[in-house]
């Protein structure tokens, strides 16, 4: 039969006939195999029918005379018993040589019950055997048809015949009264029997004669790798085993629902969606599968299914386990099948687990693909070599982040660089997760964020193996990511991509500045994701100020805009120019640097003691816990011993003994689990050392510097806190600011600290600041008298000689005013 190369196979609904379709020489070869369950079944037939012929053996000794009396010959009819056996193995086994091993089996199931034949059994099971499977061995054992059935029962009742005159009538001929009439009895039983069995089919195919569809559900977990047409060789036989049943049951419209490669602990499956669909809407009559493992793995799931064919009055059928819906005793054992198989699938899940975790355990990586930049080591599967192209990208990337970009900048850069994504890049190579789908070309070179994200990330690219970064339950169809306290860690496996300490920097910008926004004017000042408010402790934000004609960085607090209106969770905006603040943070490196460089011992030390100083009350009262913990678990130790010997000796009972070791053993542990947790909290104080060393490395590094950059000042500085200035909203002010570097924290001491002015000092500051807002006034209302006259100056020499003319005038008024008074 021709395997269609769709999944879902339709049959035009067809006059039901009890006829099958001739099998190929391959499945014939197949089918004629022996496999264990056609042994059982045959051994179970057999005892069956060797149970009848005990039973009828005893009732014979009445009967057989009886009708012999009445009409010699006619006792034939009773032999309908003896020939359903040999073609029955036949019909239900289907194998060369079932209908000798089910009489075989009858004959000896026989003789132990107790029989008055003995080795004449044997020959009359070879007999009939012969007999039946000659006229299916001249059909080649390919068809089953009701013709084939007939034939095979005429000749056994014909053979049997000639073997009783033969064998236990030899006085009677085969044309004699009695011949004949044993003969035409035996034919008539065999007709009787063959018509009996003919109305039976007919019965049955007008129960079967409907136009709802027959649906064959087939399902592989894991594909095999030698296909034909896309299909596994597994869902083939699937098909064809499904096909031949439910011929064999005269059921018509059959329809295929195929989920290859799709797990049975998982029912968001295409097809099985597409059956339990077409159930609900009443189009299925009969489901039928190879075993309800094929359904699904999940008992709850595969039960609440077998309700809803219930409910939709859909007969299901799981052959290999020998259910039917039709049938209710067996329902019986279902759910324990179904339990059966969800823990055999969890149990796989364990087993598979474990064998993940011994891997990833041993430092090797249990990932199925390296990441981009990596590739496998031909010779090692578990070792990963460097992949110089894509590395150059992975390398390309970091730079410029730590050269202060952003992501959806480097994004659009490495767009406009037309770089290949990863997904792209490894799909070229035949490898990664999308190797085998098709994928838009549009997004060839579209970086995003997201991505970006997960390339700077990875701590792979430092050389370290990473395992255990997310878990997956047996019913869960996608892993889930674990907290980080759950991974693996193995350093140093292969050669890093980026160094540590790079890879260190960008970990810190990304827990600072998560979203590194540019201003109005497309700028991310070098300052961004450092600055923080020393009072709410919010980020601050740094914008452009254009005003007064030039262009300076001003930073403020994020909180004191958001809430300033109604509730502000910062009462100050904290503004601080950013400009002056790179300068400062540029002297105060200067200082490290040279101090740093020249006195290095000094420097070390320094550091230490800036540690040591940072350690709060809390940590110190710690350190003195540790003593107070260690001297109890000894005094425990020793009374758990000598409670250990009184009991030994009988001075306390069994009971009290119990009672106090429980009581000691629990405390004993508590405060074992209290010191891990204190060692392991002071533990990042005692390494001083090790932390001034990697600061010295930093400062050798980037020694003479001329310009901060965003890279320097990333792997300098963790966070910078702004103090508010000691006059709010004062235009000259004195604002103080918190450093905190990378590795030694807040160093503030003779080497960082900027000269600060007196009390004195600070007032003739502010008295000079004042005089010169002053004097900058008065100079301002100067120029700005002398462009006023000199763009105006007809109009005031025009507006002086009206002045004067008007004065002139006035006077001749009040002279001639007092002439006529004189």
């Amino acid at each position: 039969m021709a395997e269609p190369s769709s999944e879902t196979i339709t049959q035009k609904p067809r006059i039901p006939m009890l006829k099958h379709a001739p099998q190929t020489t391959e499945e014939t070869r197949r089918s004629l195999k022996w496999r264990v369950v056609d042994i059982a079944v045959g051994a179970a037939v057999g005892v069956m029918s060797g149970v009848m012929f005990w039973v009828f053996d005893g009732m014979s000794y009445g009967l057989f005379p009886l009708l012999t009396l009445i009409l010699p010959g006619s006792a034939a009819l009773l032999h309908a018993l003896f020939y359903f056996p040999a073609t029955l193995g036949l019909l239900i086994v289907r194998k060369l040589g079932a209908s000798a091993y089910v009489l075989l089996v009858a004959s000896f199931v026989e003789v132990v019950l107790g029989t008055k034949y003995s080795v004449s059994l044997v020959v009359i099971a070879f007999v009939q055997a012969l007999a039946a499977e000659t006229v299916f061995a001249v059909f080649r054992y390919r068809r089953w048809t009701l013709g084939v059935t007939l034939l095979s029962s005429v000749a056994i009742g014909i053979v049997y015949n000639f073997y009783l005159l033969f064998f236990y009538y030899q006085a009677f001929s085969f044309f004699s009264p009695r011949g004949l009439i044993g003969t035409a009895c035996e034919l008539e039983c065999i007709i009787l029997s063959v018509n009996d069995t003919y109305m039976d089919a007919q019965e049955v195919m007008h129960m079967t004669d409907y136009s709802k569809i027959t649906a064959l559900y087939s399902r592989l977990s894991v594909g095999d790798e030698d296909r034909d047409g896309g299909e596994s060789n597994s869902i083939q036989n699937q098909k064809i085993f499904l096909e031949n049943y439910a011929r064999g049951q005269h059921l018509t419209n059959i329809r295929h629902y195929i989920d290859d490669d799709e797990s049975g602990r998982f029912f968001d499956r295409s097809a099985y969606s597409r059956m339990m669909d077409d159930v609900e809407n009443g189009k299925i009559g009969v489901c039928i599968m190879k075993d309800l493992t094929r359904w699904g793995r999940d008992y709850l799931q595969v039960g609440n299914a077998m309700e809803i064919f219930r409910r939709n009055n859909v007969r299901f059928i799981a052959v290999n386990n020998g259910i039917d819906s039709e049938k209710p005793d067996t329902l019986e054992f279902a759910p324990f099948i179904n339990i059966m198989s969800e823990w055999y699938a969890k149990d796989i899940s364990k087993k598979v687990k474990t064998g993940i975790k011994t891997k990833g355990m041993s430092g090797k990586p249990i990932v199925t693909e390296a990441p981009y930049g990596y590739v496998k080591d031909p010779d090692n599967k578990d070792f990963w070599i460097i992949d110089e192209e894509a590395a150059e990208v992975v390398r390309l990337i970091f730079r410029l982040f730590i050269g202060g970009k952003n992501r959806n900048q480097i994004a659009v850069h490495l767009t406009q660089e037309q770089i290949p994504t990863p997904t792209f890049y490894m799909k070229d190579r035949g490898r990664g997760t999308c190797k085998n789908k098709t994928l838009n070309e549009d997004n060839r070179c579209k970086w995003n964020k997201a991505t970006l994200t997960h390339i700077l990330t990875r701590q792979e690219y430092c050389g370290d193996v990473v395992n255990f970064k997310t878990t997956k339950h047996f019913r869960d169809k996608h892993n889930h990511y674990v907290d980080r306290s759950q991974w693996h860690i193995t350093e140093n496996v292969h050669e890093p991509i980026i160094s540590r300490s790079d890879f260190e920097t960008v970990q810190r910008i990304l827990e600072n500045a998560p979203v590194r926004r540019p201003n109005g004017d497309g700028e991310i000042h070098p300052l961004s994701g450092l600055l923080f408010c020393k009072d709410c402790g919010a980020k601050m934000h740094i914008r452009i100020d254009y005003r007064n004609g030039g262009k300076r960085h001003v930073a403020f607090c994020s909180e004191y805009h958001k809430g300033k209106a109604k509730n502000p969770k910062c009462h100050s905006p904290h503004i601080m120019d950013a400009d002056l603040l790179m300068q400062t943070i540029a002297e105060v490196l200067k200082k490290i640097e040279d101090y740093s460089i020249s006195n290095r011992a000094e420097f070390e030390a320094l550091v230490k003691k800036n540690l040591a100083m940072q350690q709060t009350n809390q940590t110190k009262k710690q350190q003195k816990r540790i003593p107070q913990i260690t001297t109890r678990l000894e005094q425990i130790d020793k009374v758990l011993n000598k409670l250990y010997e009184d009991n030994a000796l009988g001075a306390i009972s069994q009971d009290r003994y119990e009672q106090m070791s429980q009581k000691y053993s629990e405390e004993y542990y508590t405060l074992k689990a209290e010191l891990a947790t204190l060692q392991e909290q002071l533990s990042a104080y005692e390494n001083a050392g090790g932390r001034a060393q990697k600061f010295l490395k930093l400062t050798e590094r980037h020694a003479a510097f001329t310009e901060l950059t965003p890279a320097i000042l990333n792997e300098f500085i963790s966070r910078i806190e702004v103090h508010e200035r000691d006059q709010k909203r004062a235009r000259y002010a004195i604002q103080h600011i918190s450093i905190y570097f990378n590795y030694i924290g807040k160093f503030e001491n003779e080497v960082t600290q900027l000269a600060e002015p007196t009390e004195q000092e600070i007032q003739q500051m502010r008295g000079e600041i004042e005089e010169a807002k002053k004097e900058k006034r008065r100079a301002y209302h100067r120029q700005y008298s002398r462009e006023y006259r000199a763009r105006n100056l007809e109009k005031q020499r025009e507006y002086d000689r009206m002045k004067a003319r008007e004065y002139r005038a006035k006077r001749k008024a009040q002279a001639a005013a007092a002439q006529p008074a004189q």
